[in-house]
């Protein structure tokens, strides 16, 4: 057994001997993880945690080109931060690494002894992003239920074929163990479902390695063999995305205002008890405008709700929110989480009567407006004193209107 390892190793030495000098980028993403042997795991290759974790029984099987492309799939997926970084909620551990599979197949598929998953095995399109792809593929697989047990899902299955072909395919050629022998240490090693289950076992949310990554992609000069179309990928992940958590929990920091009122518990600061002193009371009137034009989707506007039910979490005793299309609608005071809600309008949509609502009322500090943003800008009136925040019901959304929304106020996208 440890002959075996020592042999692994040496591949592993070679492979990143020859990084050195031609795969920059890769040998400094191999170089910041540390190289360790797990054979209890069910899949070649795994990363996560600050390690790579390798299955010498299984890396025994495959030739040393087999191995180095294993091993360059594992340093895309952590340049790509998948393993440190945005880790959808409440996704199961197999779906995480189809997800990835899929975002990485999405921009290159030329790959001689890997065979990832792709978009098309789910019924899914292409060059969308990691948490995009593992939610959906989440979805099907509970959708599937003992059924997908097997092959991840029944438009997984092409996967799980193709997969197991290729490990048979990369089998070492001048092995000494007999073909017999070989078939029954994969089939008692190998089991696909467990396999892309525990490849992602590891990842979890690690802001040190996302910063350590970061480095070595700003760093990078000379990108090797990875392709234009992962590089693009890659430096793009290095911009930071924007939790609207932290948006809103800032917002309402800059929307606090202060009230005075006078006590005679308090001692005046110039004549004592002589006089009432004075208790300054922190507090936020926000307006939250929630666009229910024909556009915005029910399952958006539920995520906008859901949002809106948050704010109780940021010290916000209460929230006017007001529903609007073309029209201001019914303003209504929220003192606790809702979980029912009427949705009334659906027409068309107008921001200015939101505007001009929050300028005639004068009572408020901060105006919330939630959207798609497929509407003509609104034109701010002279000396309008809310804060405005926009919060876009998608990624594409945020793109196509951040720019004149920043002119009016913050912009921030929620992740459907």
């Amino acid at each position: 057994m440890k002959k075996k390892q020592k042999k692994e190793e040496n591949v592993f030495q070679r492979i990143a001997e020859h990084w050195f000098l031609s795969e920059p980028v890769l040998f400094a993403t191999y170089c910041s993880h540390h190289l360790k042997p797990n054979s209890s795991i069910a899949c070649t290759m795994r990363t996560g945690k600050g390690c790579i974790e390798y299955n010498p029984e299984l890396t025994n099987l495959l030739t040393e080109q087999a191995i180095e492309e294993n091993l360059k799939v594992e340093m895309i997926r952590i340049l790509l931060k998948h393993p440190y970084d945005r880790q959808p909620k409440d996704c199961s551990a197999m779906a995480c690494t189809l997800g990835s599979d899929c975002t990485l197949s999405s921009y290159y598929d030329n790959w001689k002894y890997v065979n990832l998953a792709k978009p098309s095995d789910f019924q899914l399109p292409e060059k969308e992003y990691f948490e995009w792809y593992a939610i959906n593929i989440d979805k099907l697989i509970k959708k599937e239920g003992t059924s997908s047990e097997g092959n991840s899902s029944s438009n997984g299955q092409e996967a799980s074929e193709r997969e197991e072909a290729s490990e048979g395919k990369n089998l070492t050629k001048g092995d000494t163990t007999t073909e017999e022998k070989n078939d029954s240490v994969m089939t008692k090693t190998y089991d696909y479902a467990k396999a892309k289950a525990e490849q992602s076992a590891l990842w979890e949310e690690d802001e040190l390695m996302q910063i350590s990554i970061n480095t070595i992609i700003e760093n990078a000069k000379n990108w090797g063999t990875i392709p234009g179309n992962l590089v693009e990928q890659i430096i793009a992940s290095t911009k930071a995305r924007i939790d609207y958590r932290k948006v809103i929990s800032g917002f309402r920091a800059s929307c606090i205002s202060m009230r005075r009122t006078l006590t005679r518990m308090r001692p005046n600061r110039r004549t004592g008890f002589q006089n009432m002193g004075s208790i300054y009371r922190y507090k936020t009137n926000l307006l939250v405008a929630v666009d229910v034009s024909g556009s915005v989707t029910s399952k958006t506007l539920a995520h906008f709700y859901s949002v809106i039910n948050r704010f109780f979490h940021y010290g916000i005793e209460n929230i006017d929110v007001m529903q609007f299309d073309c029209a201001a609608g019914e303003v209504k005071n929220i003192k606790k989480a809702s979980h029912k809600i009427e949705i009334f309008g659906r027409g068309g949509t107008d921001f200015q009567c939101v505007i001009d609502y929050a300028q005639q009322a004068k009572c408020y500090d901060g105006v919330i407006i939630m959207t798609d943003g497929y509407a003509p800008p609104p034109v701010l009136p002279p000396h309008f004193r809310p804060h405005l925040l926009w919060i876009c019901e998608n990624e594409d959304s945020y793109k196509q209107h951040h720019e004149w929304m920043e002119k009016l106020g913050r912009a921030c996208t929620i992740n459907l």
